[in-house]
C-alpha cells in the first residue's frame, strides 16, 4: 500500500475543529432521567415484561430511539451474541420561520470557529473554565508525585491496568520536582517497560487506594522552585463520569475538564486540548507583562481573541490546504488575504450555521485516517511505545505522568495517519468506547451511516448532482470513481446505485489531485468552509479586529510553532507540522527559529515602557520597603526631626505600617500627559501621618538600592506626591513633601 505523508496532526485537528463548530443536540441531554436510555433492551431481551415493553415502545413511537440491529451472520457481533447496538437520535428542531418541512438538527455550539471547545459555548462553563486573575483559564500543576505500575518478572499486571489476584507488579512513585531530564527519562522508561505487559503506566488498586511498594520508592530532590513542566487541564470534579471512562480507576482520579465536552475521546485530542489552554496563558501572561494596567477581563478577551485567530489561521492556511487541495481553495474562495491587507469578504447576508450534510457525513472523512494503534515519541523522534487505541478512548489519564504529555505530541507530529479509502481500523469499528472486561464495543462506521439517515441525509448520488458531477445511473457509471473492490462490494449491499448512503461513497471515492478526499466530500467541506469564513463577522482578517500590524504577527504563527510553545520539552520539529518530515521537502528545524507571536504589537500606544518603568516592580518595592519598616521596633514610635530629613513629625504617635491604608487588590495604573502612572482603585485618603512614615521609608529603602532600583522608588515617591496633591490639603502637606 502507498504510505500516507500526512501526519496525526492534521487528523486530531480536523477533530478538534470539527468538535469546535459542531455538537448536536441528543434527547439525553435534555433529561436526566433520559441519560441511561438503552434503545437496545427492548429489541434483545425477549423475556421483558408487558409493562417494560411497553414503557420502550412509548420511546420508540416519541422518536427517541433508532437502534441498529445487527444480523446474526455479523462476522464480529454475531460471535458475542449482539443483536442490536444502541443509537440515540438527535432532538428535533423546527424549520427556519417555522415552516412546514423535515425536522431540523440543533447545535449546541455557535457554528463559527470560535474557539469553542476551548472556551465553551455558554457562560456557565466559561465561568466554571476561568481562573479570574491575570486572563488565565484554570489549569491544574502535573503531580508531584505519581505512582506507576512496573512488571519486573511478573507478568501479573493485566492489559487493563490493575493488579492480577496474584498480587504481581509494584509501584514506583515519581518526584516531579525532580530535573527534568530525569523525570522525562523515568516516566519513558517505565512505559518502555510496561510495554510487554502493560500499554502505558496504570496505577496499582487496592481498595481503590494507591499503594506505592516500598521495595521501588525513588525520591528524587532539586534545589530548583521553577515548575518543570507547564499545567495540565483542570480536573473534571464537577460531572466525572461524562465523556470519561473510570472504572476500575483510583477514587480521585479525573478526566481533564475542557469548553467541550468531548475533550476526553481520545489522548491525542486532550492532548491538543491542553497545548490550546497553555497557549491562551502563555498569551495572556504576555499580555500582562507588557501591559500591566490591563484587568483581568482585559487580558483575558484579548488572549481568547488571538487564540481565536491562531485556530482560524492555521486551519485555513495548514489544514484546508491539505485536506482540499489548491483547485479548491480557488475555486470556493479560500484563499486569505496577503500580508499587509485586510479581508473584505464578509457578507452579513451568510448564514454560517453547519449544514446537516457537513455535520453528518463529510466531514467525518476523518474516521478513515484514523490509526488502530497510537504511537509515542521521545524528543529524538524515537519511538518508545504503541498502544491500542480502544484501550486511549476516554481514559487520558496518561496526561498525569510528568514528560509524558511530551511524548503525545511528538507522536501527533511523528507518526503517519491512515489512509484515506473505504476502510476503517477495527479499533473504531469494532471497539470503539469499549468497556473495562468486555470484548467489543460500538461500530463507528454503521453510527455514521445512522446518523445520516436519522437527519434526513440524501443520498451519494444527489450529491455528486448537487456538486456538479454527473448522477450515475447505475454502478457501472461509478467506475473509475471507486477503486473495483469497493463497487463490487457496494453492488453486492445496496439494490440500487441511489441507495448509496453518503458517508459509503465519500470517503470511497479516489482523492483529488493534491488533495485528500475525493470530490463530493471536496465540495460539501469546501462549502462549508467558504460559509464559516464569509458568514463570520469577527473573521480574524475583517477590518476591526486587528491592527494590520497585529494580523500580520498572526499570520506568522504555525502549526509547529504551536507545539513548540506549549510543550515542556521540544527541541525541534518539521517546518510544517501536519505532513510527515522530510529532509528534502519537510526538514526538522529548531523551535527557536521557527516565526512567533510578537506581542509587543498589542503594547498600548503612549503606556507603559519596560525600560523606563515597571509598576510591577514598583509595587513591589514599595510594598518591601513597608514591611521592612514594620519590622523596625521604632516604627510605631514618632519619627525624630532628623530622621526626616528636617521636618517636624506633625504627630508623635503614629500608627503602625501595617495600617497604612494601600490596598494591593484593584490597583491599576494609569499614564498622564507627562507620563506619570496614576495609581486607581480601593485607595482610602491618607492621613498625613501615613504618608509621613510612607515618604521616610521609601527615602531610606531607596538609599540602599543600586541606580535601576532607585529609579523605581523615585517614580514612587512622585506618584504618592501626585496622590496627596489631589487628596489632602497640599498646605499641610508640602511641608513633608520630598525634594526628590
Amino acid at each position: 500500500p502507498i504510505m500516507t505523508r500526512n501526519s496525526m496532526l492534521g487528523v486530531v485537528w480536523g477533530q478538534f475543529i470539527n468538535h469546535d463548530i459542531n455538537l448536536g443536540v441528543r434527547v439525553t441531554d435534555e433529561a436526566e432521567q433520559m441519560r441511561d436510555l438503552d434503545c437496545c433492551k427492548r429489541v434483545e431481551d425477549s423475556s421483558t415484561s408487558t409493562a417494560s415493553a411497553g414503557y420502550q415502545q412509548q420511546y420508540r413511537q416519541a422518536c427517541d430511539c433508532y437502534p441498529i440491529e445487527i444480523p446474526k451472520s455479523d462476522p464480529f457481533y454475531g460471535y458475542f451474541g449482539k443483536k442490536c447496538m444502541n443509537f440515540v437520535r438527535l432532538s428535533p428542531a423546527l424549520q427556519p420561520s417555522c415552516s412546514m418541512g423535515p425536522v431540523q438538527a440543533m447545535n449546541k455550539h455557535s457554528s463559527y470557529l470560535d474557539g469553542s471547545s476551548i472556551y465553551g459555548s455558554n457562560t456557565g462553563t466559561l465561568r466554571r473554565l476561568r481562573a479570574y486573575r491575570g486572563g488565565l483559564l484554570r489549569s491544574q500543576p502535573v503531580p508531584t508525585t505519581v505512582p506507576v505500575t512496573i512488571t519486573q518478572a511478573t507478568p501479573a499486571v493485566s492489559e487493563e491496568g490493575y493488579q492480577g489476584d496474584d498480587g504481581g507488579g509494584s509501584a514506583v512513585i515519581y518526584d516531579s520536582t525532580a530535573g527534568a531530564a530525569s523525570a522525562v527519562a523515568l516516566a519513558v522508561a517505565a512505559s518502555e517497560t510496561n510495554q510487554a505487559n502493560t500499554h502505558q503506566g496504570y496505577l496499582v488498586l487496592d481498595n481503590d487506594q494507591l499503594l506505592p511498594s516500598p521495595h521501588y520508592s525513588i525520591n528524587l530532590s532539586t534545589t530548583t522552585s521553577e515548575p518543570l513542566f507547564k499545567d495540565l487541564l483542570p480536573a473534571n470534579d464537577y460531572a466525572p463520569d461524562l465523556g470519561c471512562e473510570r472504572r476500575n480507576r483510583p477514587q480521585g482520579l479525573y478526566c481533564f475538564d475542557a469548553g467541550d465536552t468531548r475533550a476526553n475521546e481520545q489522548i491525542q485530542l486532550a492532548s491538543l486540548h491542553t497545548i490550546m489552554m497553555r497557549e491562551h496563558n502563555r498569551l495572556a501572561n504576555g499580555l500582562a507583562a507588557i501591559n500591566p494596567h490591563w484587568s483581568d477581563e482585559r487580558l483575558f478577551q484579548e488572549a481568547r481573541k488571538i487564540v481565536g485567530a491562531e485556530l482560524q489561521h492555521i486551519t485555513y492556511s495548514e489544514f484546508f490546504p491539505l485536506v482540499l487541495g489548491k483547485e479548491a481553495l480557488l475555486e470556493y474562495g479560500l484563499q486569505l488575504a496577503p500580508p499587509g491587507q485586510y479581508s473584505l469578504s464578509y457578507d452579513p447576508k451568510i448564514n454560517a450555521g453547519v449544514r446537516v450534510e457537513f455535520q453528518a457525513a463529510a466531514f467525518r472523512y476523518g474516521h478513515s485516517l484514523v490509526p488502530g494503534h497510537i504511537e509515542r515519541y521521545n524528543k529524538f523522534h524515537q519511538q518508545i511505545e504503541s498502544v491500542r487505541l480502544s484501550k486511549l478512548l476516554k481514559q487520558p489519564f496518561d496526561l498525569y505522568f510528568p514528560g509524558v504529555l511530551d511524548t503525545y505530541i511528538m507522536g501527533l507530529a511523528d507518526q503517519r495517519s491512515g489512509r484515506m479509502d473505504a476502510a476503517m481500523t477495527t479499533e473504531v469499528a469494532n471497539h470503539l468506547f469499549e468497556k473495562p472486561g468486555h470484548f467489543f464495543g460500538l461500530d463507528l462506521a454503521a453510527i455514521n451511516i445512522q446518523r445520516a439517515r436519522d437527519m434526513g441525509v440524501s443520498g451519494y448520488n444527489s450529491y455528486r448532482e448537487f456538486c456538479g458531477l454527473h448522477r450515475a445511473k447505475d454502478f457501472d457509471d461509478l467506475t473509475g470513481t471507486f477503486s473495483n473492490k469497493t463497487l463490487f462490494r457496494m453492488a453486492q449491499v445496496y439494490k440500487h446505485v441511489d441507495d448509496i448512503d453518503l458517508f459509503t461513497g465519500g470517503i470511497s471515492e479516489y482523492p483529488r489531485a493534491g488533495a485528500l478526499i475525493g470530490p463530493t466530500f471536496s465540495c460539501l467541506i469546501a462549502k462549508q468552509a467558504a460559509l464559516l469564513k464569509r458568514g463570520d463577522r469577527f473573521w480574524y482578517e475583517n477590518p476591526g479586529q486587528f491592527s494590520l500590524e497585529q494580523l500580520d504577527e498572526i499570520r506568522r504563527h504555525t502549526s509547529a510553532r504551536l507545539l513548540c510553545d506549549n510543550s515542556d520539552d521540544l527541541e525541534d520539529i518539521q517546518a510544517k507540522a501536519m505532513l510527515m518530515p522530510d529532509h528534502h521537502t519537510n526538514p526538522r528545524v529548531r523551535c527557536h527559529s521557527l516565526p512567533s507571536i510578537d506581542l509587543s504589537k498589542w503594547r498600548e500606544p503612549g503606556g507603559y515602557q519596560k525600560e523606563v518603568y515597571d509598576v510591577r516592580q514598583q509595587q513591589q518595592n514599595l510594598y518591601s520597603a513597608t514591611a521592612s519598616v514594620a519590622t523596625s521596633a521604632t516604627a510605631a514610635a514618632s519619627v525624630s526631626d532628623t530622621s526626616l530629613g528636617g521636618y517636624a513629625s506633625p504627630n508623635p504617635s503614629l500608627p503602625q505600617i501595617s495600617e497604612v491604608p494601600l490596598h494591593d487588590t484593584g490597583i491599576t495604573a494609569a499614564t498622564t500627559t507627562e507620563r506619570r502612572p496614576l495609581f486607581r482603585g480601593p485607595l482610602a485618603i491618607p492621613s498625613q501621618g501615613h504618608l509621613t512614615l510612607l515618604v521616610h521609608a521609601l527615602q531610606q529603602y531607596q538609599k540602599n538600592q543600586p541606580p535601576y532600583e532607585q529609579h523605581h522608588l523615585h517614580s514612587a515617591l512622585k506618584s504618592i506626591t501626585h496622590i496627596v496633591d489631589h487628596l489632602v490639603d497640599v498646605s499641610n502637606y508640602r511641608q513633608v513633601r520630598s525634594t526628590h
